[in-house]
Parts: structure tokens; sequence; C-alpha cells
């Protein structure tokens, strides 16, 4: 089993969420790439819980 997670970068020490459709196809394929793969079983997609105000 192949498991592996896309969601979450963190570029010159700020945190982006890039889950638009050509964002996670281009992490999928990557991840196929690295382990020499053609399938993946479990692709998660990893995300930031926005923060509550106080107050709010």
């Amino acid at each position: 089993m192949l498991a592996t997670k896309t969601g979450i970068r963190r570029i010159v020490g700020v945190w982006s969420q890039p889950a638009r459709p050509n964002d996670l196809r281009r992490a999928r394929e990557a991840s196929l790439r690295r382990p020499r793969t053609d399938h993946i079983d479990l692709y998660c997609l990893a995300c930031i819980a926005p923060m509550k105000r106080e107050g709010s």
C-alpha cells in the first residue's frame, strides 16, 4: 500500500495551501514520479483549519 499527502507547502517562510485542481494534479504527478510507481492507494489532502477570532 502506498499512501501520501499533499496540500500544505512552506515557501520562503510562508505557509501556502495550493488546492486548485491543477495544483493537485501537479502534486499527484510528482508523488508518482518519486517512488517510480504508476498508482497511489491513498492520497490525502492536508489543510489548515481556519482560525476563529475571539468573540466571533
